[in-house]
């Protein structure tokens, strides 16, 4: 039994993007400087590992956690084709306009509410816990990042739990 997930779509991404932007790197190493005035590897490599995403997805079945996280990281592969910011709250409300405009019942989908829910809520805690500093020594360092780790899992948890209890009464 295989749940796709945000995860499952982001760590696609984040693969095909690295192989292309390291074997286009790769390439304009070994080509003459005429070959290539003002082409640069990683925006080629955003717009090149759209299409590994559309097709997982597709194999995978559009539901609504697979759309969310696709449409996430093809505005975040945009911004970072047309070197823009990356928002993940702005890519995150543009995802929920983009599925509630082709299927407006989503809203009333248990799969919608946690799938959007959850993430708001990491991305509300990440952002308040990116602004905590990591200095000191290493073990004080993995302390922050576990702790960063907790409040994450915690903060998804916490989220969706009123979505939980009122869906399953428990």
């Amino acid at each position: 039994l295989l749940v796709v997930s945000g995860l499952n779509v982001s760590c696609i991404a984040i693969g095909v993007f690295w192989v292309w932007r390291t074997l286009l790197r790769l390439l304009r190493s070994w080509l003459p400087r005429s070959w290539y005035p003002g082409w640069r590897p990683t925006p080629l490599a955003a717009v090149l590992s759209i299409p590994a995403v559309l097709l997982y997805c597709s194999l995978v079945g559009w539901e609504v956690p697979a759309s969310r996280a696709a449409l996430m990281v093809g505005s975040y592969l945009l911004a970072l084709m047309l070197q823009r910011t990356r928002e993940p709250l702005h890519a995150l409300v543009l995802a929920a306009a983009l599925i509630l405009v082709l299927e407006p019942a989503a809203s009333r989908d248990i799969a919608f509410q946690l799938s959007f829910v959850a993430v708001a809520s990491i991305f509300v805690v990440s952002d308040a816990m990116l602004a905590m500093e990591y200095s000191g020594s290493a073990i004080r360092r993995w302390g922050k990042r576990l702790w960063l780790y907790i409040l994450v899992n915690s903060a998804a948890y916490l989220g969706t739990l009123p979505i939980i209890g009122s869906t399953f009464h428990t």
